[in-house]
């Protein structure tokens, strides 16, 4: 059923070999009206009929026709003639053997099993149709051109195809019909476990395989889907034991038990490893059951199997594990209001799963590991939770400063709304900023300027160490002036420093061409150097008006006086 929110004329149906769209058995071309205006898509029912004739095709090179044995086909939609960003529905498809017969020898209409590809490529190309002409260039070559609208009438039709990115797949509905116990898979071929192949689809993967990996028209099996179930049958459901599923396969696949998804793999995955699902009991029936797998291969080596263990598990131990693991998860630690939220919510969910699983031994021990494992996850940052809270109470003893209340009371908020560090890093940064704050100010008396002496740029670097340093201190903010962002290289106020050195900055002198001539004195001007290289001491550890502390000695400063104030200045730009 074909279904379009725009009009579609000329839409090709078509039954082709799955790797070649050329070989086709039966097609179908329609139309699909315009919807009315407030109604749904207009839909248009369409039917391929094909009668059992093998398809063929002709040769490019040789001309000779090849016939094409197909057992392995697509169903192929071609929407030409129809307008951009086109919503196109598909529903209800069904494959229909017209004369099945039954093992009485009666003849009678019988719907085939249609699986979808769940996670292969969408390959998809855009029709057009040009009209050409052949035309004679400047030179006397022939070449073809597409005709104008006067020249279409007499003009070749040429259909061209054109590679477009794949459209937005909305609304799938994937039928689980072949996952279930009373699916009739009595037209499915049988196959003796496990299945493999090399990567060039001929030799053996493994040394337990018993079947080879069916192959697809190039020979090698890649790019293959395949459902496989496996039937077998419980006298009893024993909930002593404990059930698990054997899977083996080395690329995407997804398994059932009687209807219900245990396991899903998407991407490539070691084949030769089988990975345990447990299965829970109240999933089994006495009687039949069924292991139900979809598994694609990609690429690579090719390997599937499926079974189960059956193990006998201890009731008692069984329990006590979960409640252990309730008792963990009870046990008095330091949390956030939200991390203990969560806590609780595991354990209330934890008490409903035992109301609802408590027979089952298997799935409680199961459970019980889970659980303790959530709770672990969670308790593992109490120990930053009291280095938050331990930094919070001290700064709340503080004389109120402004933005310091602010993140006091942010951190409130964060011990009460966060789960993890990463939330409050930021609000723990601030109180230790605000500490270091209280501190500076506490020892302000302690520092006492100076007038700053210069040296000549001949002692760049102070390899020698004799050279006058100095820490430059923020009086405002009363912090130092330093590397803090971005790996110590950018200009920050914190509360340590290196010492820095003044030198007599020099200024290039230029003739009116441009031209170098001299150098001289820049009167009031010093370079800054920081003594925090990026590379050479003495050549890449200057301070730069672009507020790095690690550039070339390139920026002059000027240290001007504070009027009123002695040994108090003010850095600033040179010259501007």
């Amino acid at each position: 059923w074909l279904g379009a929110d725009k009009p579609l004329t000329n839409v090709i149906v078509k039954l082709t070999d799955n790797n070649d769209d050329d070989a086709v058995l039966s097609f179908n071309e329609v139309e699909i009206p315009a919807p009315e205006e407030g109604e749904e898509y207009e839909g248009t029912l369409v039917e391929c009929e094909f009668n059992g004739d093998v398809p063929s095709t002709i040769d490019p090179v040789t001309f000779e026709t090849i016939s094409h044995s197909v057992s392995n086909f697509k169903i192929a939609f071609d929407f030409g003639g129809g307008q951009d960003s086109t919503t196109v529905t598909i529903k209800d498809i069904s494959l229909v053997d017209l004369d099945y017969e039954n093992e009485d020898g009666t003849f009678e209409e019988k719907e085939l099993w249609v699986g979808t590809h769940y996670f292969n490529y969408f390959d998809m190309h855009k029709r057009t149709l040009k009209y050409m002409v052949w035309d004679v260039d400047d030179e006397g070559n022939s070449y073809q051109r597409e005709a104008t609208e006067d020249e279409q009438e007499w003009a070749d039709p040429v259909v061209s195809y054109e590679s477009v990115n794949a459209p937005e797949l909305t609304g799938r509905v994937e039928t689980l019909a072949w996952t279930k116990v009373d699916f009739d898979d009595t037209m499915w071929d049988d196959q003796m476990m496990p299945v493999g192949a090399t990567e060039d689809g001929k030799g053996v993967y493994m040394a337990e395989q018993q079947s080879m990996w069916p192959n697809n028209v190039n020979g090698s099996g890649h790019s293959t889907n395949y459902w496989i179930r496996r039937n077998f049958e419980l006298d009893k459901v024993n909930e002593r034991l404990s059930y698990e599923l054997n899977v083996c396969h080395d690329d995407v696949y997804e398994t059932y038990v009687n209807g219900i998804l245990l396991q899903k793999n998407v991407g490539w995955t070691n084949g030769k490893n089988p990975v345990q699902v447990h299965i829970p009991a109240k999933y089994l029936n006495v009687g039949k059951n069924v292991i139900a797998t979809y598994i694609q291969q990609n690429w690579g080596g090719k390997f599937y199997d499926c079974g189960i263990n059956v193990m006998e598990v201890n009731p008692e131990e069984c329990k006590k594990l979960f409640d252990n693991a309730i008792a963990y998860a009870q046990t008095d630690t330091l949390l956030t209001n939200k991390m203990r939220e969560q806590v609780n919510e595991l354990i209330a969910e934890a008490k409903q799963y035992y109301q609802e699983n408590s027979t089952d031994a298997a799935e409680l021990r199961n459970y019980a590991r889970d659980l303790e494992s959530a709770v672990k996850a969670i308790f593992r940052y109490s120990s930053d939770v009291k280095l938050l809270k331990d930094t919070y109470d001290i700064c709340r003893k503080m004389e109120d400063k402004g933005w310091w209340r602010t993140t006091l009371e942010d951190t409130a908020i964060a011990l009460d709304t966060c789960s993890v560090p990463s939330q409050w890093s930021g609000t723990l940064a601030s109180l230790r900023d605000a500490r270091r704050a209280t501190a500076m100010e506490r020892h302000t008396e302690k520092y006492v300027g100076c007038a700053p002496e210069a040296v000549t740029g001949e002692e760049v670097g102070d390899w020698d160490g004799k050279c006058p340093k100095y820490y430059v201190y923020n009086v405002g903010a009363k912090n130092f002036l330093g590397g803090g962002e971005a790996y110590g290289t950018h200009l920050a106020l914190e509360y340590v420093s290196t010492p820095m050195m003044l030198i007599q900055a020099t200024k290039d002198i230029y003739d009116e061409d441009g031209n170098w001539i001299d150098e001289e004195v820049a009167e009031g001007g010093y370079f800054f150097e920081t003594f925090r290289p990026n590379g050479d001491r003495g050549a890449m550890d200057f301070m730069g008006w672009n507020a790095f502390i690690d550039i070339p000695q390139n920026d002059i400063w000027e240290v001007i006086p504070v009027e009123g104030k002695e040994n108090v200045y003010n850095i600033a730009q040179y010259g501007q």
